[in-house]
């Protein structure tokens, strides 16, 4: 969901061997905490990694969950985040939630408590720098799993959050 400091890792848009060298640098942790901040809002504290020679900078990221082929809602980044280079920290991360189909919403919630997330995608739009370079990245409708892995977050990460709440 918000892990996006490594994804600016994964798709840096220069050479293959900056790229390989920025990946083996830029380490996403784990996500340490997950709390609502209001009704429309989100906190998301993650633990990360910056051994490069190059801050990193999120300016936007926005994300959108379908379930089936039904958008459910959006979450977008509501203020740029940055890791100094050379740092390992836990950055808050703070989200804008937006949904569209309550009655999906409901489903995806049955569904991640089953931990069935085959029918659930997520596209993804972020924005931001690794160091002097610009770095776009856009993934249409991955399956939700995949995107979680990305992060080493799993269906039963999900469901104990829900459970929370």
């Amino acid at each position: 969901m918000l892990v996006t400091l490594l994804g600016l890792t994964l798709t840096m848009t220069s050479c293959r061997g900056v790229k390989e060298r920025m990946r083996e640098k830029i380490r996403f942790e784990r996500v340490v905490e997950v709390r609502p901040s209001g009704l429309t809002g989100l906190e998301i504290d993650v633990a990360v990694s910056n051994d490069s020679g190059h801050q990193l900078r999120l300016d936007e990221a926005h994300a959108t969950l379908f379930y089936r082929e039904s958008e459910v809602g959006t979450m977008r980044l509501a203020e740029p985040v940055e890791l100094e280079r050379r740092t390992a920290a836990t950055l808050t991360t703070r989200w804008l939630l937006d949904l569209k189909n309550p009655l999906a919403a409901l489903a995806v919630v049955a569904k991640i408590g089953q931990q069935d997330l085959s029918q659930l995608r997520v596209s993804l739009v972020l924005n931001g720098r690794g160091g002097p370079m610009p770095v776009t990245i856009l993934r249409e409708k991955m399956p939700l799993s995949d995107f979680l892995n990305t992060f080493g977050v799993e269906a039963t990460d999900l469901t104990k959050l829900i459970q929370l709440r």
